[in-house]
This record gives C-alpha cells, sequence and structure tokens, in this order.
C-alpha cells in the first residue's frame, strides 16, 4: 500500500486566493472594474432583465451556456476570460460544438457586439446567445 504525502497534494491543488470565487463573485467583479450598469450589461448581452436579476440575486446560480457566452460577448471579455467565466458556470468550450467555435472566434477577434453574433450564428442555423432571438435580422429577412 502507498503512504500519500498530504501535504504535498495540498500544495500542489491547493487554489490561491486570486482564482477563488463563484461565478457570481467573478461575474460582478468584472462588471463593477467596468463601470457597467445593470441595464448596459443585460442590455448588451441580450438578456432579459428578469434572467439577469437572477444571476444577480442568486449567488450560487451557473447559468445555461447561452447566457455565459452572450455574457463573454457583450462584457468584451478576452479568450482566457471567457474560459474562466464559462467554467465558474461549469461550462467549457466545446471543440466539437460548431456555435462554441464560431464564439470563440468572435472572442478572439476582439467582437463585442452580440447583435452581430447572433445574426452569423442565426445565418447557419444555429442557436443564439442571450434571451432575445427577435430583432435579429439575417440575410434571409426581408424589411417591409
Amino acid at each position: 500500500m502507498n503512504i500519500i504525502d498530504i501535504s504535498s497534494i495540498e500544495k500542489e491543488y491547493h487554489i490561491p486566493d486570486d482564482r477563488k470565487g463563484t461565478f457570481h463573485d467573478v461575474l460582478f467583479d468584472i462588471i463593477d472594474q467596468r463601470g457597467l450598469s445593470n441595464k448596459e450589461v443585460y442590455t448588451r448581452c441580450n438578456i432579459e432583465r428578469k434572467q439577469f436579476s437572477k444571476m444577480q440575486c442568486s449567488p450560487n446560480m451557473k447559468p445555461g451556456k447561452k447566457y455565459v457566452l452572450a455574457l463573454c460577448i457583450g462584457l468584451g471579455l478576452s479568450l482566457d476570460e471567457s474560459a474562466d467565466l464559462l467554467s465558474r458556470a461549469d461550462n467549457a468550450f466545446n471543440p466539437g460544438d460548431a456555435r462554441d467555435q464560431y464564439v470563440k472566434g468572435f472572442i478572439k477577434n476582439g467582437c463585442d457586439d452580440i447583435r452581430q453574433v447572433n445574426e452569423f450564428l442565426a445565418e447557419r442555423g444555429l442557436e443564439l446567445l442571450g434571451s432575445f432571438s427577435e430583432g435579429v435580422l439575417t440575410l434571409t429577412d426581408k424589411v417591409i
């Protein structure tokens, strides 16, 4: 039987204080650092006010991926910041998912326009980000 050195495990896998925090903690730290109002955030990110309020009032909430990706785009997060925020909601970029890879490309290129991303996704028949799908025009839509 192997004897395990608990102290070495503790040292190697200890989470430093600057890496701690829930999805809620990290999200609202980012919002505060950017000096954004709640209305600016939920509008930029295409999230219903009610859904955003749930995120704000429920410290242990882990929203669905379409909401977290919308926040990543709307808040203009870097790829590393986006991956971190996704992981805190128990999600990740899936290398086999087209939507994830397209969104990742938009993030890498510094896009913070949720409408542009959703138009692109809609044109390809992929699930949109955020709460609302109305108001997103595609190339096949006709304006009357």
